[in-house]
């Protein structure tokens, strides 16, 4: 066997940052992040279009939902 055939496929050091519980609380917290921006995007879209329909409808603006998305801002 030649010396490339016998190294690990993962480096020690590698291993070592698998092992270490600081880089999954990290991971954990992008995912968690995600989550709340996706969550907040779609509140958003629900917003934008309760307010396009209530204006098709009625024919002017909610002042109520015009609050809460200026509160948002």
């Amino acid at each position: 066997m030649t010396e490339q055939e016998k190294k690990p496929v993962i480096s020690p050091d590698v291993k070592a940052r698998l092992k270490d519980q600081s880089i999954w609380l990290y991971f954990l917290q992008l995912i968690m992040y995600g989550i709340a921006f996706g969550l907040c995007a779609w509140i958003l879209l629900g917003v934008s279009l309760l307010h396009f329909l209530l204006r098709l409808l009625t024919g002017e603006p909610n002042s109520e939902l015009q609050k809460f998305g200026q509160n948002l801002a």
